[in-house]
């Protein structure tokens, strides 16, 4: 398994979607060279040209574009659980943005995480059906608390989760870039530190 931004082969495509961006695709991309067991390319593409949205779950909007446009039929996305609405459950927020959307939810299945939540839909944009797996990654905030637990394990230090703490403790531990940093731990580890994620990325490896 590997993640690419530029795309020549449709086959096995799973199309990357994120509610911020840089970090968790950092993160993928060292976290996918982990899941050998498949022929499967995670795709993170560039926003159509003119298309707007904003962080969290607005998102998912676009994939309206990729299933119409483009027969993308498959999508991993990586949100931080603070743009989950706590007065409601993660799949009834998730299903009722994919329906604002003008997104047919045909099934929504909860997965077993532990700590995190991750989501699987089944869905159409008109006759076209798709899949979509959601990562929802922070026990309480975002993905930064993922990233502080990674290096608390590796280096048996508490760093905030902050993006500037997180950076300063690679730069004391001469690692070059986060990516540097997934890529070069054990599965155990990411599966501890990263449990939604890792949950997605096995399901999808599997199947």
């Amino acid at each position: 398994m590997k993640l690419v931004e530029e795309l020549r082969d449709l086959k096995k495509v799973v199309w990357v979607l994120t509610g911020n961006g840089p970090m968790e695709c950092r993160v993928l991309k060292g976290s996918v060279k982990k899941y050998d067991g498949s022929e499967k390319v995670l795709f993170f593409p560039k926003i159509p040209l003119g298309f707007q949205f904003g962080s969290g779950t607005s998102v998912l909007k676009v994939i309206k574009v990729y299933v119409s446009k483009y027969n993308a039929n498959n999508f991993f996305c990586l949100l931080d659980k603070e743009h989950i609405e706590t007065s409601k459950p993660s799949e009834m927020e998730i299903g009722d943005r994919l329906k604002e959307f003008g997104i047919t939810v045909d099934n929504l299945e909860k997965l077993s995480v532990n700590d995190e939540e991750a989501l699987r839909v089944e869905g159409k944009v008109g006759i076209h059906k798709f899949a979509l797996w959601i990562a929802i990654n922070g026990k309480e905030k975002c993905i930064e608390e993922n990233i502080a637990k990674l290096l608390k394990i590796e280096f048996g230090e508490n760093i905030k989760p902050t993006k500037e703490a997180i950076r300063n403790a690679l730069r004391n531990h001469n690692i070059e870039d986060l990516e540097h940093l997934v890529s070069n731990v054990s599965i155990n580890k990411i599966e501890r530190s990263f449990p939604a994620i890792h949950t997605v990325l096995s399901r999808l490896e599997d199947n």
